[in-house]
């Protein structure tokens, strides 16, 4: 790689830098317990006159900015630390802007633990204190000129904090492309951090929504692996800008200007076009149309397997609601996970195309062909799963070449060429026409 630069560096030196937080980071989430562990490291290696490495900083260096990438979490806690043993500190931090509620929240908490923790050390000289954490402690400093590369020194080592998803690269390639005066922007990202977190235990976070979910189905579509989603294939989520013109976007973009009509008069309007117009495979428009987008299939993964309204407890089966028949026994099973995921990733691809047409139908076709897998094999693996997942003859690329809801009763799912786990699936077997022991 190109335009590398590492080298230990000194707190000070480091903290003289122009450092800011670019909108792609997550907010600062430190609590207490791992500021009390920096604290505690700090105050060991000060006592024993040792030097002491504090972790790793990755920047990207844009300009005269240096976008921090890795060790938010670090420098943030460093510089509360530092406030609190001495106030003119401030003149480090001018150009970190917290905008996040979470981080207010955990810096207010923070500084406070700080004072109390600091003022019961006994003997301390906070200003010597200040000096040692400023010019003896250092951390490797990793500068990159390009974000790609950036994000491929990740230090998941030396950091107590979490490191970035995959996904948190696309949310910095997609709010690039968002005019910085778009009055949407700070919406996007607060839903993107309320996704991420999974603190709304009623909705799948975006790791699976993108990593299990879209991911594998865009992939899937095109007949490529869609194991794991990892940096190498971020291409899968991105597209072309919102401002160019190629006939080929024009009826996404109409489908769009439609449906803001319809909600600007809705009574002017039929209820098809209040939906909003996005299909899985479709073309990635950057910018706001992918928050858009991934938020509708989070919502839309909701309205199917929600545990209390989703239509899959509506829908019936062998007398048990289709969630119920999911969570059989054994279902916990690596295995039974793979193989429940192609289920629901398929399901929500029929969702997609046909909403509730002959729905019962699809799921009970997608729930035999997925299951029979698991009632066939010893072992199910990802390999399996992949191939099931790409064959041109399986019922994924049936769904997409289909014109009417109807025809998945013209699918034919394989006769099973084994049995060996067929009372390992709870009723599920029932659909196969064998009753359960």
């Amino acid at each position: 790689m190109e335009n590398v630069k590492a080298e230990a560096l000194s707190v000070k030196s480091i903290l003289d830098k122009s450092l800011s937080i670019p909108d792609y980071q997550r907010p600062y989430k430190w609590q207490t317990k791992q500021v009390q562990q920096l604290l505690e490291d700090l105050l060991f290696h000060y006592k024993n006159k040792q030097d002491y490495r504090i972790g790793t900083v990755i920047v990207h260096h844009q300009g005269s900015s240096f976008d921090i990438v890795d060790g938010q979490q670090r420098i943030t806690s460093l510089l509360l630390i530092l406030k609190q043993l001495d106030k003119s500190i401030d003149s480090f931090s001018s150009n970190l802007v917290y905008e996040h509620r979470v981080s207010h929240n955990n810096i207010i908490n923070n500084l406070s633990f700080i004072d109390s923790f600091l003022s019961q050390v006994s003997d301390l000289d906070n200003v010597h204190f200040s000096e040692y954490i400023l010019n003896t402690c250092q951390m490797v400093y990793i500068e990159l000129k390009d974000l790609d590369e950036a994000f491929q020194f990740f230090d998941s080592q030396n950091s107590r904090g979490k490191s970035l998803e995959p996904y948190d690269l696309l949310k910095a390639y997609h709010l690039r492309a968002i005019p910085n005066d778009e009055p949407e922007m700070l919406t996007y990202v607060e839903n993107w951090e309320e996704a991420a977190s999974g603190l709304d235990e009623e909705k799948k976070d975006l790791g699976f929504i993108i990593n299990l979910m879209l991911f594998k189905l865009r992939r899937w579509q095109k007949y490529k692996d869609g194991s794991v989603f990892t940096t190498d294939q971020l291409d899968t989520f991105k597209g072309v800008d919102e401002s160019q013109y190629y006939p080929y976007l024009t009826p996404i973009k109409a489908g769009q200007a439609l449906y803001q009509q319809s909600k600007q008069n809705p009574f002017m309007y039929r209820d098809e076009y209040s939906k909003i117009p996005f299909s899985i495979s479709q073309p990635i428009v950057n910018g706001r149309l992918f928050f858009q987008y991934i938020q509708h299939y989070r919502n839309l993964y909701d309205e199917l397997f929600n545990k209390s309204s989703g239509k899959l407890k509506q829908i019936i089966i062998e007398n048990k609601n289709v969630l119920e028949l999911l969570n059989y026994a054994k279902s916990r099973r690596t295995g039974d996970v793979y193989v429940r995921r192609l289920f629901q990733a398929v399901v929500l691809y029929y969702y997609d195309k046909f909403g509730d047409c002959d729905l019962n139908i699809a799921v009970r076709q997608i729930l035999k062909w997925a299951y029979r897998i698991r009632i066939e094999q010893d072992s199910v693996r990802v390999e399996t799963i992949e191939n099931t997942a790409k064959d041109e003859n399986g019922l994924l690329h049936y769904i997409d070449q289909i014109l009417h809801s109807k025809e998945m009763l013209s699918y034919k799912v394989e006769d099973l060429k084994s049995k060996k786990r067929v009372q390992e699936v709870g009723h599920i077997c029932e659909l196969f026409g064998i009753t359960k022991e």
